[in-house]
């Protein structure tokens, strides 16, 4: 997952904290796996309230860095080019030059995405290290995603199972702890201040979409009266309305809303909920953040508080469906087919079998991340966590 999301299976969150995010721990959310000299495909969006001529869009790559951001920096990580690695653009469904400009923000449908070669790292067989991605602007804003980099030939281990579906139905506190701001530096948003109820989750059936419910109740003070920046902040606002909620995946659920007249969308997923201003004018509003759980005064799992603006989302393969702003794809080698992300620890094994050998073409392989073995097939390809067993047959006297 994104290193600065609500959890492994969210979407990243808007941020004006860095190339990460704020964020400076390795594998927040899991880690993704690639080969030495893969493609990446990563897009981003902006929220309201950051149109300017000098928007680019770009990524940047470094290695070994036990996760500090500062390490995917101008002048510190490789800053990936369009004459070295490759790189080119889209903006919306337009192909464009790279770094790829976004003076629009996110007037452009579907955001801005960047496709590079990774930097050969020239490793040994059976060797890989610990690298990130940053997908980030100008004013070094982005987000990032964590990745094992191996060297060429090796097999990867089947992607673990998703973990299991958390209920999203109850109760969200709103507070000035769960709020991320999302508006400009020197301009203020104010917090969303109540409970967001999770009513119903009926679930998709065939021929047809999972339907929800959602009633949010919060009060807004301090706020400004207008959307342009210099407006004075007296302004006061009462949030209350029901929220249908439309199926996304498995897992996730996703609702449109008005909050202090602008244009909001709900996603709930896994016991979380994001509150994310989707218009086009400076928020009035912060986004927000919470879990279930969460008391009053800002304790239990809690929200993010990170500030925002520019958005990443990794799209899991595993049958989940894409993100809902931004996708990330990741090729075992230049020109191969996409592999799927995955979470850093794998199932546990299977009791090893005493003195059992392998079958014809089988071969025990340990995970780069965690030493635990894995099998396999030379000729297919095939892996898996479950040590194959050889056929025995025997005969009667």
């Amino acid at each position: 997952g994104i290193r600065n999301a609500n959890g492994p299976q969210s979407d990243g969150s808007f941020s004006v904290s860095g190339p990460c995010g704020g964020s400076n721990s390795f594998g927040a959310n899991g880690v993704g796996e690639v080969q030495d000299g893969a493609k990446v495909t990563a897009r981003l969006q902006y929220n309201g309230g950051h149109k300017s001529p000098a928007n680019r869009i770009s990524m940047a790559f470094a290695c070994d860095t036990g996760g500090s951001q500062d390490a995917l920096k101008v002048g510190s990580g490789i800053q990936l080019t369009a004459a070295d690695h490759y790189c080119t653009g889209v903006a919306g469904a337009d192909a464009v030059d790279y770094p790829v400009e976004a003076s629009r923000g996110n007037e452009v449908a579907n955001g801005y995405e960047v496709t590079c070669q990774l930097p050969t790292l020239s490793l040994a067989p059976g060797t890989s290290r610990s690298c990130t991605i940053s997908v980030k602007d100008q004013r070094e804003w982005g987000a990032c995603q964590d990745m094992t980099v191996s060297a060429p030939g090796v097999i990867f281990p089947p992607s673990a199972p998703p973990p299991p579906v958390v209920a999203s139905t109850g109760s969200y506190i709103l507070s000035e702890t769960t709020r991320i701001a999302t508006t400009p530096p020197g301009v203020d948003c104010c917090a969303i201040v109540g409970s967001l109820e999770v009513l119903d989750l009926q679930e998709a059936i065939i021929g047809s979409f999972g339907v929800g419910s959602a009633v949010l109740e919060a009060a807004l003070d301090g706020c400004r009266q207008t959307s342009d920046p210099s407006a004075a902040s007296d302004a006061s606002y009462i949030a209350s309305q029901g929220i249908t909620l439309l199926q996304q995946t498995e897992r996730s659920w996703q609702g449109s809303l008005s909050i202090a007249g602008q244009q909001y969308e709900l996603y709930v997923a896994d016991g979380q909920i994001e509150l994310q201003n989707v218009g086009q004018d400076t928020p009035i509003a912060c986004d927000a953040s919470s879990n279930l759980g969460l008391s009053p005064d800002g304790g239990g799992s809690g929200g993010l508080s990170v500030a925002a603006v520019v958005a990443i989302v990794v799209a899991s393969l595993i049958g989940l469906g894409l993100g809902l702003l931004v996708l990330a794809r990741y090729s075992r080698s230049s020109t191969g087919a996409g592999v799927v992300l995955k979470n850093s620890k794998p199932p546990p094994p299977p009791p090893r079998l005493d003195a059992t050998s392998l079958p014809p073409d089988w071969v025990e392989w340990p995970d780069p991340k965690t030493g635990v073995p894995y099998y396999v097939n030379v000729n297919t390809k095939e892996s898996t966590w479950v040590r194959p067993r050889t056929s025995v047959m025997s005969t009667g006297v």
